[in-house]
């Protein structure tokens, strides 16, 4: 008897495990069946934490007065005649070198000394031709005089006449030769002989480069120095055939040399009108704002050309993210943030036109930490 109730009471227990569960199974399926009735979508949810680790900041479309701007690169350079190159006129050994490179010279300031037989050679060749020349110009004063009171010959006086001009050719092609060799001939008519040429600054500015060293034998066409005058330093940019037209006299520049965060201000002064086949660029010059301390002929500068600007509604280039043509934002929307495609205009690197955005009241555009977003997003 004892083992007929125990089965039985086995039995109602399993019964109802088994009606418990199957109620369980009924109620969580009627859960997960279940619509969302109060769920809200609002996007991407962040924590008040992440949201201050990004630095996300808030903002708004506003009316800006925007250009739009040519990149291209360029050089400092100065004009030909602020760059000099100075050589010796006659080969030699070089004296006393007076200058370094970086010092400052001014214009006729002695930089060195050239030494060498040859110009004292020069100089009494010169003087040689000077004495024969004179007495050459006696005797045919005297042929002159003679032919008039029929005491000499015609062909006596032709002869002296020839000998006359043959020495006053030679005697006016060494005195030639004494200036442009920069030989003072004052002094050696004279009779000062000069054992040493002396080489002047031939412009004031910067020794940009020394060639020689004492004792060193020159040629004429030996570099010795590198003048370089500063004053009128200016960009010379290269840009595009195809932007040409949008260049004109008076555009603003904007300078900069790469990896430094000085801007350097300048505006167009002439624009190419010869396009190179080859790279199809063409040259703009252009003249600085205020002549740069820390720039240096030769530098090489990134610009912008900016063009005349427009007013335009604009927010922040850090507002908008670059995903392949497309341009995205992303707004504050009922706590979370709400991703949206925009139209994107002209910018100026700072600011970009956008066509059109519309936020209600209770909508902040993100101008600082979209990136943050969009990686939370798992947008790549």
């Amino acid at each position: 008897m004892k083992k007929y109730i125990k089965s039985i009471l086995w039995i109602m227990l399993a019964g109802a495990f088994v009606s418990s569960c199957n109620s369980d199974k009924e109620e969580t399926s009627e859960a997960l069946n279940a619509p969302e009735e109060d769920a809200i979508n609002t996007g991407i949810s962040l924590s008040k934490e992440q949201i201050e680790m990004a630095g996300i900041e808030y903002g708004f479309p506003e009316t800006r007065k925007i250009s739009g701007f040519i990149e291209c690169t360029g050089k400092v350079e100065v004009p030909p005649n602020s760059l000099a190159s100075v050589y010796s006129t006659i080969g030699g050994f070089v004296g006393n070198i007076k200058f370094l490179p970086g010092d400052y010279v001014k214009k006729g300031s002695l930089m060195t000394t050239i030494k060498h037989p040859d110009i004292i050679k020069m100089q009494t060749r010169y003087l040689e031709s000077k004495s024969l020349l004179e007495f050459a110009e006696k005797a045919y004063q005297r042929k002159q005089s003679l032919a008039m009171e029929d005491a000499a010959s015609q062909k006596s006086l032709e002869e002296a006449k020839v000998n006359f001009e043959t020495k006053n050719a030679t005697f006016k092609g060494l005195q030639a030769e004494i200036k442009m060799v920069g030989l003072p001939i004052n002094e050696i008519e004279a009779g000062n002989i000069q054992p040493t040429l002396h080489i002047y600054a031939p412009i004031s500015g910067y020794i940009a480069s020394v060639n020689i060293n004492k004792g060193k034998l020159v040629s004429p066409s030996d570099l010795l120095y590198e003048i370089i005058d500063d004053a009128h330093m200016h960009l010379e940019l290269q840009i595009f055939a195809k932007d040409v037209p949008k260049v004109n006299k008076g555009q603003y520049i904007e300078a900069f040399v790469p990896g430094l965060d000085d801007k350097i201000s300048a505006s167009v002064y002439l624009v190419g009108h010869v396009i190179d086949l080859e790279s199809k660029t063409t040259m703009v010059h252009g003249h600085f704002e205020s002549k740069p301390k820390t720039l240096t002929a030769g530098t090489y500068l990134h610009a912008r050309i900016y063009n005349e600007g427009n007013e335009v509604l604009a927010i922040p280039e850090s507002a908008v993210i670059r995903s392949g043509e497309e341009s995205i934002v992303y707004v504050l929307k009922d706590g979370g943030f709400v991703k949206m495609s925009v139209e994107t205009g002209i910018s100026d690197g700072e600011f970009v036109e956008i066509k059109k955005l519309d936020l209600s009241e209770n909508e902040k555009l993100v101008i600082t930490g979209a990136y943050y977003i969009h990686g939370s997003d798992g947008a790549e």
